[in-house]
């Protein structure tokens, strides 16, 4: 695999320097079959199974949702960086580039970030040209939307995969080299209901050293499908569902 990227420049590994108002973000973007409904941030429907009322869908979120998250985090590093610098930095945020660290499922995630790059001149994005979704043998990307919970599990990956349809190999390569460029990021954007932006934030904290900023456009950290708003186990499947935890 190779790093593919739209006007930016190769992923450093190199620590983030307070006075440098430049920032990368990994970002995260679960859609392809997890789709059956799109969803606004913070809703509060996300509850796809009913296990707290009635069932509502698998949420998914516009890349515009994303890429908000990605903007408010590059907005407060900036200040913090001026407030380091003693004011010295550009109160604009003129030459701050913020690099987004792309991973998804969706390779058309990857085309409407380029579009939203190519109308900035602070953005850059960076992801790996690598096969993706359908492509390793996951169902078409939002093929799900508007099914019934009945007809869309049979096209969730893990029902895929039992059936023999997944190519294991493509899909551990293109998460193990996901989750290689999400390490380097300075910040994250993903969601609370995936172990993969799960996973590729505590990759960022081992690399790092410390947590580092961080939005979940679905839910806090503490809050799953499976919970309330106030992260309580909701009865009678609350318990079963914990033990199954967030989805890839």
């Amino acid at each position: 695999a190779r790093l593919d990227e739209v006007g930016g420049t190769a992923v450093s590994s190199r620590l983030l320097r307070p006075r440098d108002c430049s920032i990368r973000v990994g970002l995260h973007v679960r859609r392809g079959d997890a789709c059956q409904r799109w969803a606004a941030p913070a809703d509060g429907a996300v509850d796809p199974e009913g296990d707290c009322g009635t069932a509502v869908g698998r949420p998914c979120y516009a890349t515009s949702h994303y890429l908000h998250a990605v903007r408010s985090l590059a907005r407060a590093h900036r200040a913090r960086s001026r407030s380091h610098a003693g004011g010295a930095a550009s109160a604009n945020g003129e030459g701050c580039v913020t690099t987004i660290l792309l991973a998804s499922d969706s390779p058309s995630v990857a085309l409407e970030l380029a579009a939203a790059v190519a109308a900035s001149r602070d953005l850059r994005l960076l992801w790996v040209n690598i096969r993706r979704g359908a492509d390793w043998g996951g169902t078409a990307e939002l093929s799900n939307l508007g099914l019934g919970a009945a007809a869309a599990e049979a096209n969730f990956i893990e029902r895929r995969n039992s059936r023999g349809l997944l190519n294991r190999s493509a899909v551990l390569g293109a998460a193990l080299a996901d989750i290689s460029l999400l390490a380097t990021a300075h910040a994250f954007v993903g969601t609370a209901a995936s172990w993969l932006s799960r996973l590729a934030l505590l990759c960022v904290i081992g690399q790092s050293g410390s947590v580092p900023p961080f939005a979940l456009v679905d839910r806090p950290m503490a809050e799953l499908w499976h919970t309330t708003k106030g992260g309580a186990l909701c009865p009678p499947h609350g318990a079963a569902r914990a033990r199954s935890g967030p989805r890839q």
